[in-house]
């Protein structure tokens, strides 16, 4: 799942139309992984090891196999294991949903302040943030934004209308409903004023590994 150049100009344009109404503004984000895990090959490699192991003992009476046989299998196991952990699936199979999590929370947080959302003169910057290979989304709001009353079941609200539309593999049909979600509920306590300026990029922030 990806996001296409007309789709960018989609959720660009909805950020515009969402920030007519208001002076708080949108920025999103679309990673295709928050954390490398560069331990999981490792742990999936002893796990098929391990398989190999209980499959060569089985066999390996059956047949009469050998000891240097038994290494050898070993050892292919384990190299095939840590080829299956590029698999994304099998991948996520040695990950908990706790450490994906910490991981996607502590990237968006990391996005939210290099991507200045956090400088706006009103404090009411807010990041849509999707990592791909988590399938989560995270929203990080400024003070302002994040102290209005009812402000979490919005967030929570977008969220889930995000992750239903992944599912649907439709994912850039859900980022455009959640921002105009935001923007409809920014611009309540938020109001566009004569004055209010973009403070933030429109466009895509992406993690540089696409």
């Amino acid at each position: 799942m990806k996001i296409y150049k007309f789709e960018e100009e989609q959720i660009m344009e909805s950020i515009q139309s969402a920030e007519q109404k208001t002076s708080g503004q949108i920025a999103w984000a679309v990673f295709q992984r928050s954390s490398s895990y560069e331990d999981v090959p490792f742990k999936s490699g002893l796990f098929v090891a391990f398989l190999g192991v209980i499959l060569g003992m089985v066999f390996g009476k059956i047949h009469g196999w050998g000891y240097e046989y038994a290494l050898g299998e070993v050892f292919l196991s384990f190299i095939l294991g840590m080829f299956l952990a590029k698999i994304p699936h099998v991948r996520r199979l040695f990950i908990s949903k706790e450490r994906m999590r910490r991981r996607v929370e502590e990237r968006a947080f990391a996005t939210f302040v290099r991507s200045n959302v956090h400088t706006t003169k009103l404090n009411n910057g807010v990041l849509i943030f999707v990592s791909m290979f988590e399938k989560m989304a995270i929203i990080v709001a400024d003070v302002g934004a994040n102290n209005i009353p009812d402000s979490k079941k919005v967030w929570n609200g977008m969220i889930d209308t995000i992750l239903q539309s992944m599912k649907r593999t439709r994912l850039s049909v859900g980022i455009k409903r959640a921002i105009l979600m935001c923007g409809d509920f920014l611009g309540k306590h938020f109001p566009r004023t004569p004055d209010t300026q973009n403070e933030i990029q429109d466009t895509l922030i992406k993690d540089g590994t696409e």
